[in-house]
């Protein structure tokens, strides 16, 4: 099940109400210095692509995580946070990530 999609620049999450293994240490690892169309739409793709940006073109990057009351934006947040303090401390195996 696939609860990600791009549009246009915007990746587009579908909360399903139920635990997926999508936001493991593994899945984060595989997304870590990948262009956008190399893997499937997910948060950690949109994650990488804002990383790189910022640290390739020396400007602020932004990322706008919205929905309804319950659709998960604290925990994506956490994630997207995660991810970034894995990344840029330049241990990709930390096991932050997925946590």
């Amino acid at each position: 099940m696939n609860s990600q999609t791009y549009s246009g620049l915007f990746c587009v999450f579908i909360n399903p109400y139920k635990m997926l293994p999508i936001y493991t240490d593994s899945v984060a690892n595989m997304y870590v210095n990948k262009r956008r169309a190399e893997m499937p739409p997910h948060l950690f793709a949109v994650s990488d692509e804002a990383f790189r940006n910022m640290m390739t073109d020396k400007e602020n990057q932004s990322m706008l995580i919205t929905g309804e009351s319950g659709a998960g934006k604290t925990e994506n947040t956490k994630k997207v946070i995660a991810y970034f303090a894995t990344i840029g401390s330049g241990n990709k195996n930390q096991k932050s990530v997925g946590s």
